[in-house]
């Protein structure tokens, strides 16, 4: 069974609500026709005024709303108030009229367990909207991403599955922001997968064979994020700096690392030093590898929320979606 099969019954029949602020996108109908065919979700879909909703062809059992109606801003605008969020009531009434702000602040209000938006609006926007009107996680200073990754024909601790981060939002990270990244996709890996974290902190550089301003950097965040996890979450596993085949092969590991690792050579998170590694490295391995590249599922934020590429099939809607819904359940078991 595949990953995305097994999050699909972690969230069946659970009536799990989920936004999608784009409701013009021709490609919404058939993801929701789907997910309410198959009891994955209820569907709540927005559009910017009447006209645009009168024109599309949603399926029974969907929720269409309008952003510009006045009843339904002052409701929602009023629940997230009396949430306690610290923004001011008229500019909620203004941007509530923008469907993707409206999906923020639903979402943070409680008005449903999953958000994603994406299809055509940029990255940029989803973020800003999630930091503007949901905003982050306590201890946590950024957004990020993660992709989940099913690599064919690789047999890692994983079996064909691992955790790439962050491909998706920060192009150059500090140590600390690179810490944090790490930390937060072992969290994001156990609430959406229950894996317990195996983190490698990848350079060009094993256990310093070579020395470079770059190879500092990712030492001082594993020695941060291992503090860390110390304090807090003493269950994840976190090492490095480690070069890619170091992490990932335990013959490679034997060679090249010469102390006692739980990491080395098994690991099932790999964490690139900045977005030209990641974005470079999750794109190799779907086009030389034809591996499925699950993502940029978006983190950091208080609720569920992800993003899309504007080039999105409606399989891969789908997908996100339900990682969103999935990690929205494992989040409230935790």
């Amino acid at each position: 069974m595949s990953v995305i099969e097994t999050l699909k019954d972690k969230i069946r029949g659970k009536n799990l609500r989920i936004i999608f602020p784009e409701g013009t996108d021709k490609r919404l109908p058939a993801v929701v026709e789907y997910l309410l065919k198959e009891s994955l979700a209820k569907p709540i879909v927005l559009f910017a005024d009447a006209d645009s909703l009168n024109s599309s062809q949603y399926p029974p059992g969907t929720e269409c709303l309008c952003t510009d109606d006045e009843a339904l801003n002052e409701a929602w605008v009023g629940r997230y108030l009396n949430a306690g969020f610290d923004v001011s009531e008229k500019r909620l009434h203004r941007h509530f009229k923008n469907p993707l702000d409206a999906a923020s602040i639903m979402i943070a209000a409680g008005g449903a367990e999953a958000m994603v938006g994406g299809l055509t609006c940029a990255t940029s926007d989803v973020i800003m909207s999630g930091l503007t009107y949901i905003g982050l996680q306590e201890g946590i200073s950024l957004p990020s991403s993660i992709f989940l990754m099913r690599i064919p024909g690789f047999a890692g601790s994983e079996g064909e599955l691992m955790v790439f981060a962050d491909c998706g939002v920060n192009p150059s990270p500090d140590s600390t922001e690179l810490a944090q990244i790490g930390i937060n996709s072992a969290q994001t890996a156990n609430e959406l997968l229950g894996w317990q974290a195996r983190m490698a902190f990848l350079s060009f550089s094993t256990d310093g064979s070579a020395e470079h301003e770059a190879v500092n950097k990712v030492q001082e965040a594993v020695a941060q994020a291992q503090t860390l996890a110390a304090e807090k979450y003493p269950a994840m596993k976190i090492d490095g700096e480690f070069q890619l085949d170091a992490a990932i092969s335990a013959d490679v590991a034997a060679a090249k690392v010469k102390r006692a690792s739980e990491v080395a050579g098994k690991a099932n998170i790999l964490i690139f030093p900045d977005l030209n590694a990641g974005n470079i490295a999750y794109k190799a391995a779907q086009r030389f590898a034809g591996a499925d590249a699950y993502g940029p599922f978006l983190q950091g934020f208080r609720a569920s929320i992800s993003d899309l590429s504007r080039g999105s099939s409606v399989e891969d809607v789908i997908g996100v979606s339900v990682m969103a819904l999935a990690r929205a359940v494992g989040r409230a078991a935790q």
